[in-house]
């Protein structure tokens, strides 16, 4: 899945971007029903897996790409 090639930056996108996808698809909607807080998460589940899938991938990057960039000025400033 991950080349030799790829930023560890990009590798970290990739990890937390399937990583929020996974629990905020799969995972916290059945929390949310079993905390009676979401009742018809199930009425448009494919097209909210098409949603989250652009969303949680942006967002990964995002982040990935914030931690870099902190990781980044931490070495050059010592």
């Amino acid at each position: 899945m991950f080349n030799k090639k790829m930023k560890p930056a990009t590798k970290g996108a990739i990890l937390i971007s399937v990583w929020m996808f996974t629990f905020g698809t799969f995972i916290l909607p059945y929390v949310m029903q079993a905390i009676g807080s979401e009742d018809n998460y199930f009425d448009n589940f494919w097209a909210r897996v098409a949603i989250n899938i652009f969303v949680w991938t942006i967002f990964g990057i995002y982040i990935a790409y914030t931690n870099n960039k902190k990781k980044a000025k931490k070495q050059i400033n010592g």
